[in-house]
């Protein structure tokens, strides 16, 4: 039987707010390794994978960050040509040593690709003949809960909440990200975190807004978008439920109270 053959190596990257599909296609594989989250979607099941490794014959990547995200690959003309079971495979960094130094050689040679091709082997049977898959979300599944943990999705959208609150986000938005209910994301979250995700979000955004107020120059319309609202007045609404007066007030509170500070010293 012939050895998995690479049939191209290269760097792409995947915008934000964009997707990637590999189609489905008998003796191709693609072993992707990729610098920083993205969600993986394949057979009704997903994945957040974090610089990881990914070997698969037909799946999706959605980068649902703000920035770009650089993901290196290789194309693989593999003996098999059936299709498998559990057609992706997240292999350890130790089970492709060989294969990822393909992608920081500036000349390859062709003992480099004999190597990297005998590991490939190995990894497209342990993929079509044994596939295991660890760590795997079943999105048809929401009510997940199960053995007594916390839905790992919920950790997901919790640090989602963290690293996105500049964008404009919505109870529904943070649902489909892991493909769930917004009511059971909404009741769930609560349930482990003791708030609400939408509070969790406001909360991040008024600590911020506070921040920005004291800290810089930046106007009101600014600091707004910069939050991840849509106008003016949907933030300074907000910032007035939550510090019970206005940004502009805020600001000026701040300023006298630094000024007295810097007096008093």
């Amino acid at each position: 039987m012939s050895i998995s053959t690479i049939s191209s190596i290269y760097s792409n990257m995947i915008l934000p707010y964009n997707k990637f599909h590999l189609p489905y296609h008998p003796g191709r594989l693609l072993l992707l390794e990729t610098t920083k989250t993205l969600q993986v979607n394949w057979e009704q099941k997903s994945k957040w994978v974090s610089s990881g490794i990914i070997l698969g014959q037909e799946f999706e990547l959605i980068n649902f960050s703000s920035i770009s995200v650089k993901v290196n690959g290789i194309i693989i003309n593999s003996p098999f040509s059936y299709k498998a079971p559990n057609n992706i495979f997240f292999p350890r960094r130790q089970q492709i040593e060989l294969i990822l130094k393909l992608f920081n050689l500036t000349e390859i040679s062709q003992s480099s690709i004999n190597q990297a091709e005998e590991q490939l082997y190995k990894l497209c049977r342990y993929l079509l003949e044994k596939p295991k898959c660890s760590e795997v979300i079943d999105t048809n599944s929401s009510h997940k809960r199960l053995h007594g943990k916390i839905d790992n999705r919920l950790i997901m959208i919790h640090r989602y909440i963290r690293q996105n609150y500049s964008h404009p986000l919505t109870l529904k938005i943070l649902a489909d990200i892991i493909g769930c209910n917004p009511t059971y994301l909404s009741n769930s979250f609560t349930k482990v975190f003791k708030i609400s995700p939408m509070s969790y979000l406001k909360t991040i955004r008024m600590k911020k807004a506070s921040e920005l107020l004291k800290d810089t120059k930046m106007s009101i319309k600014e600091i707004a978008i910069s939050l991840g609202y849509i106008s003016n007045s949907q933030f300074s609404s907000t910032f007035k439920q939550y510090y019970s007066c206005t940004p502009v007030k805020y600001r000026q509170k701040s300023l006298i109270e630094q000024a007295e500070s810097e007096v008093a010293i």
